[in-house]
């Protein structure tokens, strides 16, 4: 057997529903990216064209930043899971520390990715098939590409009992 699986986040929707879903989240994450820049300007607020600069400059830095913390992939191995990203935290979830594993309901979707910084943000166009890493100090979420993949990687090296009981099984769920 492997010493690691290596499973890239799911980025396409899987199915029109889901794209409308995903899409709809998209001027609330605008929003947040925006909220920032313009305080930014209000608080300088001599309508001059310095501060309109300020604010884009400030959108930009978010934007980039974003791209940074944005995980590409995670590696489950022995060790834990590990994200990878250039910037940001977690880079590294160790077994010992996990709580619980379970499928993400839509509500932790919304409250992990819209989370400042967002602790599992891909560039997934899906609003489905996340599942949500509890640790100590971390909440993360989760679409997989593979889920047969990232199941069996987690039944290797995490402890059953802190599976969610529906993810323990070898039959397709």
């Amino acid at each position: 057997m492997e010493n690691e699986a290596v499973i890239r986040p799911r980025r396409l929707p899987r199915s029109v529903g889901d794209a409308m879903v995903a899409l709809a989240t998209l001027p609330v994450a605008l929003l947040m990216l925006l909220i920032f820049p313009v305080l930014v300007w209000k608080s300088i607020g001599d309508g001059t064209q310095a501060t309109a600069v300020a604010g884009v400059i400030v959108f930009v830095a978010e934007v980039i930043a974003a791209a940074l913390m944005t995980v590409r992939w995670i590696r489950l191995d022995a060790r834990g899971i590990h994200f990878g990203r250039r910037r940001g935290r977690p880079k590294l979830i160790r077994w010992k520390d996990v709580n619980h594993v379970r499928r993400a309901d839509r509500g932790d979707v919304v409250v992990g990715l819209l989370s400042m910084p967002p602790l599992g943000a891909t560039r997934s166009l899906t609003a489905r098939g996340y599942f949500v890493v509890y640790a100590r100090r971390e909440y993360v979420v989760y679409p997989p590409a593979d889920e047969e993949a990232f199941l069996a990687a987690l039944r290797r090296w995490c402890k059953p009992a802190l599976l969610a009981p529906e993810l323990r099984s070898r039959a397709r769920v």
